[in-house]
């Protein structure tokens, strides 16, 4: 966990209402400007037989004698039964994905403030600005990295019916993940429950303010009256 932690802003009133009133935006993951960001299919499209007789002996404790009856000695390699559990897996696995996607709520750091493609990306071309906050305050301590890997991870659907899946496993793969060409953002993500709200933080977690190098006057001078007031180190 980085001790800093850096957010990059817009000359926007918003994101300068958000500095004064020391809140966060956690914005849902479909209305990031890659529309891929946490929405790549990452569960795998193939069972193996071992696969299906796991879920065939999980539903027999569940089910019992009607499920024998209904699917006969071939049990796991049943065609039917085989059929059935594919289309199950893949219709609760793309409402979870559809949930991440729409339900959860994401907030947006890098570990430096002096990224000039950042500075460009994020901040308005150089004029906006970059808050640093402390990483090890609440509830920055609790992002986690995002992963930059050359190739789409997969779950195994039936690790994650079973619950042999590691823990967070399906979130890290959803919310965590981008294609190596984002890698140079160095980013961290808090995740939230709820997508579009907001979390108020500690007046001292924010550090310091850097203004960018292209910023007009009023924003300059609304900054310089914003750190003032709470004695935070101002950089332009």
């Amino acid at each position: 966990m980085p001790e800093r932690l850096f957010k990059y802003q817009p000359a926007t009133d918003e994101a300068l209402s958000n500095a004064r009133n020391t809140i966060l935006w956690f914005s849902a993951p479909s209305q990031f400007n890659d529309p891929f960001d946490c929405a790549l299919a990452i569960v795998t499209p193939t069972l193996t037989d071992e696969d299906y007789a796991r879920v065939f002996d999980r539903e027999l404790q569940r089910k019992g004698q009607p499920l024998l009856e209904r699917f006969g000695a071939r049990r796991s390699a049943d065609s039917d039964f085989r059929a059935a559990i594919d289309r199950a897996l893949a219709t609760a696995f793309e409402a979870q994905r559809q949930s991440h996607l729409h339900q959860r709520g994401v907030s947006c750091f890098a570990d430096a403030g002096d990224s000039l493609l950042m500075w460009s990306h994020y901040a308005a071309g150089h004029r906006g600005f970059c808050l640093e906050f402390d990483g090890t305050r609440e509830p920055f301590c609790h992002s986690r990295p995002v992963i930059y890997p050359t190739k789409v991870p997969r779950l195994n659907p039936v690790d994650l019916l079973m619950g042999e899946a590691p823990r967070g496993i399906f979130e890290q793969a959803m919310l965590l993940t981008k294609a190596p060409c984002w890698s140079y953002e160095r980013e961290w993500r808090l995740v939230h429950e709820r997508a579009n709200d907001q979390v108020t933080y500690d007046v001292g977690a924010l550090q310091t303010i850097y203004v960018g190098c292209a910023a007009e006057a009023h924003l300059l001078g609304s900054l310089h009256d914003l750190a003032r007031a709470r004695a935070i180190r101002l950089f332009t």
